[in-house]
């Protein structure tokens, strides 16, 4: 039974099947979510579907009985993988009308993200909640309960610091994420509208030549050259396979010359990332960035 007066965390898989690893931290996770006082509800599609992919219709059918939990506060997916876009079969699931429901997730989730907030103004965080777990200082996973019981706050979790490669300014609301999935948006309703938005770009696997296509795409789509500005996380394997080259670099030939660059290491595949929020404005100065 559904208590009224009772704030609801949702935890989901809405991309491919978890490894077996992940579902023992998924254990961790709602435990010390319910230690701190959350009420945890668990997706079908992390409940239902073990070791398959869930279907769409099961995927559609976890959200929608999700979205009916009337203080949902968040929905923390932990999956990823490459089916998260299957949920946008099913548009009507993809607005929390009437509510602040943030959205956590990163990689494939990245699709979702976005769609929410192209389809109706949802702000969520690109971030995996389970990498809280990973990291042995514990400062993650402090920061992690202190964004979800006050998310309003310029809480450190989704303030990554970082650094200009070009200008010290820039201001806009935040979209993209993982580079790969972002682009799965070309040519659907679904892709958030460019105009004078700060673009996030980060990457697990590719080298030079996967990374330089993504940026080619990113161009043809006309999406850099209507951006306020970009932001590069981390390229895990381009850069462990290939240290000497620079992704902003890589980059240049497909953005305008005076486009307003910073980088982070604190976004992306790392398990002591930091996230940020897709659908909220942020200003960057200098080695900082905060929320509006």
């Amino acid at each position: 039974m559904i208590n009224t007066m009772t704030d609801y965390i949702a935890i989901t898989g809405f991309s491919d099947a978890p490894h077996p690893e992940k579902l023992k931290l998924l254990a961790a996770l709602k435990a010390v979510l319910e230690k701190n006082g959350f009420h945890v509800i668990t997706g079908k599609t992390l409940s239902e579907r073990i070791p398959q992919t869930p279907s769409p219709e099961l995927k559609a059918r976890d959200m929608a009985e999700i979205l009916s939990y009337p203080n949902l506060k968040f929905i923390i997916d932990i999956s990823g993988g490459d089916t998260a876009n299957e949920l946008l079969l099913h548009p009507e699931n993809l607005i929390f009308p009437g509510r602040n429901t943030i959205f956590t997730g990163y990689s494939d989730l990245t699709v979702l993200l976005n769609a929410f907030f192209a389809a109706g103004g949802s702000s969520g965080v690109l971030y995996q909640a389970l990498h809280a777990l990973m990291d042995h200082s514990g400062l993650r996973l402090t920061e992690l309960i202190d964004f979800l019981k006050n998310p309003d706050s310029r809480a450190s979790l989704v303030t990554p610091e970082g650094r200009f490669r070009k200008h010290n300014r820039m201001q806009g609301i935040v979209i993209g994420g993982n580079l790969r999935c972002f682009l799965k948006l070309s040519g659907t309703p679904f892709m958030p509208n460019p105009d004078g938005k700060i673009l996030v770009l980060e990457s697990l696997g590719g080298g030079p030549e996967r990374i330089i296509s993504g940026f080619a795409s990113l161009k043809i789509l006309g999406i850099t050259g209507r951006i306020a500005g970009i932001v590069l996380g981390t390229f895990t394997e381009l850069q462990e396979k290939h240290p000497g080259i620079v992704v902003s670099d890589l980059l240049a030939p497909f953005i305008p010359g005076d486009l307003p660059v910073w980088e982070t290491p604190e976004i992306g595949h790392y398990h002591n990332a930091r996230g940020i929020m897709i659908g909220r404005e942020y200003v960057f100065e200098g080695s900082h960035c905060f929320r509006i």
